[in-house]
């Protein structure tokens, strides 16, 4: 079964499961704790897959960055139990394949939305050598006509500070039903389909 939050799931297995496989190899020493947590393990192998999978149906990110934050506890015989969390970290916008235009930055967020720019933004390498897309944050007033220079050649009042500028969170793209209950269903199917290859693997062994 899963034990769904709002950006993670607890994988473990119902009473019924338990019964069978307890049934089946309970006299023999710790085979049901190993079959429980290798059948979990695989489980959340493809649910790590198919959260990934259900993000970017959504948000046009590549799979290397979404899977970067998707984190996996792993089930040992002990627990009976593993977690698959999706961090709340956002993704820095610079891995969207932006492009600099003379209006902004322009980057494509969403699978199924046209490539929007960002007004004022800009692409820029910091003192560290960190490349990415930023937005200056200038505390006065604005007066006059907007400066149209590079962000390296202004002077340092209108330089600094910047922020660094994010694509939209990817938990609350997760957690909307069209993704979720598709994700949670899959998430028990799995489950169910591991357990049983687990089951006929040390079955085959007696034979």
């Amino acid at each position: 079964t899963g034990d769904c939050k709002m950006n993670s799931i607890s994988v473990q297995f119902n009473e019924q499961q338990l019964a069978e496989v307890y049934h089946l190899f309970g006299q023999m020493n710790d085979l049901p704790s190993k079959i429980f947590s290798r059948a979990i393990n695989r489980t959340m192998d493809g649910t790590k897959t198919d959260m990934s999978s259900g993000i970017r149906t959504v948000l046009n990110a590549k799979k290397k960055d979404v899977d970067r934050l998707i984190l996996i506890s792993k089930c040992t015989p002990g627990t009976l139990s593993g977690r698959v969390k999706l961090s709340g970290k956002l993704l820095p916008m610079r891995t969207f394949s932006p492009k600099q235009t003379s209006k902004g930055v322009k980057v494509k967020l969403y699978v199924n939305k046209e490539a929007e720019v960002i007004p004022s933004a800009f692409m820029a390498t910091v003192k560290n050598g960190y490349q990415g897309v930023f937005k200056r944050v200038y505390k006065g007033t604005p007066t006059g006509m907007p400066v149209n220079k590079r962000w390296n050649r202004l002077p340092e009042a209108y330089r600094l500070p910047i922020r660094q500028l994010f694509a939209p969170s990817q938990v609350t793209i997760f957690i909307k039903d069209e993704i979720f209950n598709p994700f949670k269903r899959s998430v028990e199917k799995r489950l169910e389909v591991d357990l049983q290859r687990e089951i006929n693997y040390e079955l085959s062994k007696m034979k």
